[in-house]
């Protein structure tokens, strides 16, 4: 692991930093990111109230009418209301932002009346063909032409080129319009479907701006959506997942009914020719089968892989998370495994362990208590005074064990301590004075857990320590987070994704990883507990811990009485 200063004992100190992270959860105020429809904000799918916000928002406002000033028997394609359309922009920007991609996508009016002659076309030449006798096939076509003859099925009536060029370059739906439309392209539904184009322009992350044309029944309703532009070729913008993947169902929390048969990946330049998908629910596999598959790099929209997954309950009585994870996905020659959890929302939040009731105890087994509790939070024995005023909250019953553990973590002892113990673990050293008071700062103001840790293992100095190579590094992170040494197509990864994407971004993804996750659920069992969690307990506090939830799992732990029998012995 490279030449490295001193440091502390290899596991005692990981433990160290795994807690000392624990009070930017405690001390970070909640935060619900904006997801209005003209934001460019994403909404954070970690965080399920935001999640049940931003969609309560989105669908339960009353649509705006569609206010259609065009004629069917003249051709004449009129508009439809500002407010009208601004919903279909606005579902457009929903869709974007809970999937990770920039909102803010806009309307150019130039682009809704093109594609108004379009949804005109379809809607008309449907109706033709609907009701003459014996009816005519339906027609839904990029490259529309004009009606030649009565004999002819397949043309289009109120035929202008200007819908023809529109037609092209757009999203096309019979039987929908509005924003109706737009969750009929996200569903993507039928065989012609398989690569979830629709969705794909919808998430293209380069979009900027769009037009939509609709036309109400009676009749045959339709859209078109134009969204090729000149902005589809535009350099990837920052996104919300350091991978640059556009995945739906997203990362995260998402409502049940926004979860489709096929579920797809996107990624810039990926090559999924070799990839396999499998999924996971509550540890055991769902069936899954991948039905298309598009490499083509730096392609429009994007590579997609896409998959039905079996099975899938879409109403849970609770929250419900399955975990996606994509093998052999190659990104500029190197090989790549991409894993997420997808928790669909049910009618209630997921089962919380709850907190352990504190059994009847003397004097003497509490103190026991509360000096196990400094040890392993604080790294000290409490003063007399500490010690004789919680014995007497606890004993008395004014104050509860889950109550203590909080207090502990909540104190401003606490946060100096976290700041030296990272310091020690990752740099081998105390901290500057400055340096101190910059993570104090920053922890005391909501950082959160991962961006600490990424910054500590991800800075020059750690490193310099290790190495100062990536590859030394690298080889480093395995066996600091993961516990493990890397295997050749994994080191050469993350070296890649290294110079590509800078080290505090990797060290991101190794400190969020499944496997981190799982390596810190075992610590703080094997640390709290003297032994390790049974295999559901392992899967539902990995699941917490990527939402930051380490501090509860710890809590749960010190607060429970199979922790104060230990603190007996």
């Amino acid at each position: 692991m490279g030449s490295t200063p001193a440091k502390s004992s290899r596991v005692f100190s990981r433990l160290l930093v795994v807690l000392a992270l624990f009070a930017a959860v405690l001390v970070a105020p909640t935060a619900t990111p904006a997801a209005e429809a003209t934001g460019g904000g994403w909404i954070d799918t970690s965080n399920r109230n935001a999640v049940v916000s931003a969609y309560n928002a989105e669908f339960g406002a009353a649509a705006a009418p569609i206010g259609w000033t065009g004629n069917r028997a003249t051709c004449s394609p009129g508009t439809t209301s500002q407010a009208f359309r601004n919903d279909v922009i606005g579902r457009v920007n929903f869709f974007r932002q809970m999937a990770g991609v920039p909102g803010g996508v806009t309307e150019d009016p130039s682009l809704s009346a093109a594609a108004q002659e379009m949804a005109l076309m379809i809607g008309v030449t449907n109706d033709t063909n609907t009701n003459r006798s014996p009816r005519w096939p339906t027609v839904l076509s990029h490259n529309p032409q004009p009606r030649q003859s009565s004999g002819s099925q397949n043309g289009y009536d109120c035929f202008t080129t200007t819908g023809q060029t529109a037609a092209g370059k757009s999203n096309l739906y019979l039987g929908r319009y509005g924003v109706d439309s737009i969750d009929g392209y996200m569903l993507d539904p039928g065989a012609g479907n398989a690569a979830v184009g629709h969705r794909n322009w919808i998430l293209h992350p380069t979009l900027r701006q769009i037009g939509t044309g609709d036309v109400p029944s009676p009749g045959w309703s339709s859209n078109a959506l134009y969204v090729i532009t000149g902005d589809t070729f535009a350099p990837q913008p920052a996104m919300r997942e350091s991978t640059g993947m556009v995945a739906w169902p997203p990362r995260g929390f998402v409502p049940g009914d926004l979860v489709y048969p096929r579920w797809s990946l996107g990624l810039r330049g990926a090559n999924f020719d070799s990839s396999n998908v499998s999924v996971t629910r509550n540890g055991q596999a769902v069936s899954t089968s991948v039905e298309f598959r598009n490499s083509t790099t730096n392609g429009a929209p994007f590579s997609i892989l896409v998959w039905n997954v079996n099975g899938v309950d879409t109403a849970p009585a609770a929250d419900t998370t399955y975990t996606v994870t994509v093998t052999n996905v190659a990104v500029a020659g190197t090989s790549q495994t991409i894993s997420y959890d997808v928790t669909i929302l049910g009618d209630t939040p997921a089962p919380t362990p709850t907190t352990p009731t504190d059994p009847p105890a003397s004097a003497a087994e509490m103190q026991n208590f509360v000096v196990q509790a400094y040890q392993d939070f604080l790294g000290r024995q409490p003063s007399a005074s500490e010690l004789s005023t919680w014995t007497g909250r606890l004993t008395s019953g004014s104050s509860s064990s889950f109550d203590f553990v909080r207090a502990l973590a909540d104190s401003p002892e606490w946060t100096a301590y976290v700041v030296d113990q990272m310091y020690l673990d990752t740099l081998g050293r105390r901290p500057d004075a400055g340096g101190r008071n910059f993570w104090i700062g920053r922890l005391q103001s909501g950082t959160t857990v991962a961006a600490a840790a990424a910054s500590f293992y991800g800075s020059p100095e750690y490193i310099e320590n290790e190495g100062g190579t990536y590859d030394a590094w690298i080889r480093d992170l395995y066996a600091e987070l993961l516990l493990r040494t890397p295997e050749s197509t994994g080191l050469s990864f993350w070296v890649s994704q290294a110079n590509q994407r800078g080290p505090g971004n990797v060290a991101f993804d190794f400190y969020q990883s499944q496997e981190s996750r799982e390596t810190r659920v075992n610590l703080l069992y094997e640390t709290f507990l003297n032994r390790g969690p049974d295999s559901s307990g392992l899967a539902y506090w990995a699941g917490q811990l990527n939402n930051g939830d380490d501090l509860a799992l710890a809590a749960f732990l010190a607060s429970s009485p199979e922790y104060f029998a230990l603190a007996q012995k």
